[in-house]
């Protein structure tokens, strides 16, 4: 038997999330519904070379630093920001490597929320949470699926497939446990769905999900041996890793292809 609007709406609102960006709001029944009846909700798809890098979130927190514009390549490049000193920049780059790892032989199973209210030079501001699997995607050249959400008055978006009307509808398009959320970002409530499941099935300290653990020595043999031969050489230190590689035109996605994830 199918669920009612209220029994899933306090199956899936019920978790807490903190931010350094947004505040989270408690989130009640009738604030759905008010948020449903002044939205309309699709199914949508973002090809690759649509997908915006994540520039909004460099914005957001003030990073102005030496290599920050490497995390925004879709090519060997990338790599190079890893030379930085920044920790919040080197471990969001980490971040998009594990997205790119977990994501390139498999459904994607938690498509982000696209708002197409959001002006924007790049466009990536419409995409939250997600601006890292939103980067992942990017550089392996995948399709993105999105809950794309737009207010009444305005026009169904150009990546809206179709039209879905209720929460069962909505969950139905996340797999396993899915979690709701309402939060306040430049004086406007958002609402935001991420699902737990696969390897992503803790949280982390500030309640979003938690990145599966990887076998980096296994990587960066990998990513070493994959660009061996010409090309500029690049020295860093990943985790207490030594990591030499080489800037060549071999195509990125290949780095991610393998099992790299850690054995519990």
């Amino acid at each position: 038997m199918e669920s009612t609007e209220l029994e899933l709406f306090n199956q899936i609102f019920n978790h807490e999330i903190k931010d350094d960006v947004m505040k989270f709001i408690p989130p009640t029944y009738a604030m759905w519904i008010n948020f449903k009846n002044q939205h309309n909700f699709y199914r949508g798809l973002i090809k690759p070379d649509k997908i915006s890098p994540i520039d909004s979130w460099l914005d957001d927190r003030h990073i102005n630093c030496d290599y920050k514009n490497y995390i925004l390549k879709k090519d060997i490049n990338f790599f190079k920001v890893f030379l930085t000193n920044n920790k919040t920049l080197f471990d969001k780059a980490r971040a998009i490597i594990i997205q790119c790892l977990s994501i390139i032989d498999t459904e994607i199973f938690s498509p982000p929320i696209y708002y197409n209210n959001v002006n924007s030079k790049t466009g990536d501001r419409n995409i939250h949470p997600g601006k890292t699997l939103a980067a992942a995607c990017n550089i392996i050249k995948k399709d993105l699926p999105v809950l794309a959400i737009t207010k009444k008055d305005e026009k169904k978006p150009m990546i809206a497939h179709e039209e879905i009307f209720s929460l069962n509808e909505i969950k139905n398009m996340y797999k396993g446990k899915l979690f709701g959320s309402f939060l306040e970002h430049n004086n406007k409530i958002d609402l935001q769905f991420f699902s737990m499941y696969n390897k992503y099935k803790k949280f982390d300290d500030k309640g979003w999900l938690a990145y599966p653990e990887i076998n980096w020595k296994k990587f960066w043999n990998h990513v070493q041996t994959c660009t061996e031969g010409q090309g500029k050489k690049i020295k860093f230190n990943f985790n207490n890793i030594e990591v030499t590689m080489n800037l060549n035109g071999n195509s990125i996605k290949n780095i991610f292809q393998g099992n790299f994830h850690a054995t519990n």
